[in-house]
């Protein structure tokens, strides 16, 4: 991997509201590199994932390799980043 990777968020719903379906899922989405976050949502997804690929090559080779193996997700929504604004990796001091 020559260049820096992309960043893509991808949300995620599930075919089902179960306890077995999100177990499969999130048990799934813990062991899959390119899946740097998964949080459980409210709303119309289920999940948000913030994923790297190299490429969209890369990134079709993830979502039919990695994500559609898991088998229980109804539909996948995919955004790409081509910006940052702005990055933060220290938490600001809350209720001040």
């Amino acid at each position: 991997m020559g260049c820096l990777p992309i960043t893509v968020f991808v949300r995620v719903t599930l075919q089902g509201q179960t306890a077995d379906v999100a177990g499969l899922f999130e048990n799934e989405v813990r062991n899959i590199p390119e899946v740097l976050e998964c949080y459980v949502m409210t709303g119309a997804a289920d999940y948000l994932l913030r994923v790297v690929a190299s490429d969209l090559k890369d990134y079709e080779r993830f979502v039919r390799q990695r994500i559609h193996k898991i088998g229980c997700i109804n539909s996948i929504d995919t955004s790409f980043v081509y910006g940052v604004v702005k990055q933060a990796h220290v938490f600001p001091k809350l209720g001040a």
